[in-house]
């Protein structure tokens, strides 16, 4: 089966760990694949509070652009954070818009399909095969 995949940033990112997803305490979408006619949506869920020390002082970073700031681009900058600082995290979490999709409507509009991950190529292969076979595969 064919997949398109339309991307709701504003480029694919290199990155594909959920926290450069992050948009704060929200639902930030991500992508939408398409696959024969059942549509899935991939947005970054949750929240993401790191606590971060450089240079003397603690900062805050709550989203990708806190990231940005901080010189933390790549997946691989992520080994400078001290993962005991997390409050929370986001993850990527997959829902069925097939039968329409308001973002601004929220979730009302699509179906929950059940499953996250944090790595974005995973998440992809899930909904690739949740489109393909009609169910879930873990």
């Amino acid at each position: 089966m064919k997949f398109d995949i339309e991307w709701l940033q504003k480029d694919e990112p290199e990155q594909r760990t959920d926290l450069f997803y992050c948009e704060g305490y929200q639902h930030s979408p991500v992508c939408i694949i398409t696959g024969g006619s059942r549509k899935v949506l991939i947005s970054c869920d949750g929240e993401m509070r790191i606590k971060y020390k450089y240079g003397g002082e603690t900062f805050t970073l709550t989203d990708y652009w806190d990231l940005l700031e901080h010189d933390i681009k790549r997946d691989i900058d992520l080994n400078r954070l001290d993962y005991d600082n997390y409050i929370d995290n986001p993850w990527f979490a997959a829902y069925d818009i097939t039968n329409g999709y308001d973002e601004d409507a929220g979730w009302e509009t699509y179906e929950d399909i059940g499953f996250v991950h944090d790595n974005l190529d995973e998440m992809i292969l899930r909904v690739k095969y949740y489109i393909t076979e009609g169910k879930y595969n873990d």
